[in-house]
């Protein structure tokens, strides 16, 4: 956990394999790496994952906003290329939860 007078944060890494979804874009000197909307919601999951948090409404949990313009082929597509059942679950959780007449993965 680290503090400052913004607030407290902490900070987790994703495996190399899951680097990947971003436009790299440059400001003056700095290269900055941006996550396509998607694959940060998928990032997000994974990081909710592998901590073990308790899913109750993710939505709520994490403030979620202006789901529907998400892709969601993407979304599947990209969630595919995890791996991971939990990860396909949760991401199955917010699209219903987003749209109760979303199907089922």
């Amino acid at each position: 956990m680290y503090a400052n007078a913004f607030g407290n944060f902490s900070y987790t890494s994703i495996k190399k394999e899951l680097f990947w979804g971003f436009d790299i874009k440059t400001f003056g000197d700095n290269t900055v790496f941006f996550a396509e909307k998607e694959k940060a919601l998928l990032d997000l999951l994974y990081i909710h994952n592998k901590k073990n948090l308790d899913n109750g409404n993710i939505i709520e949990f994490y403030r979620l906003q202006n789901l529907q313009s998400l892709n969601k082929n993407k979304l599947i597509t990209y969630c595919k290329q995890f791996e991971n059942k939990k990860m396909e679950a949760l991401l199955h959780q917010v699209l219903n939860l987003s749209d109760p007449d979303w199907k089922v993965l």
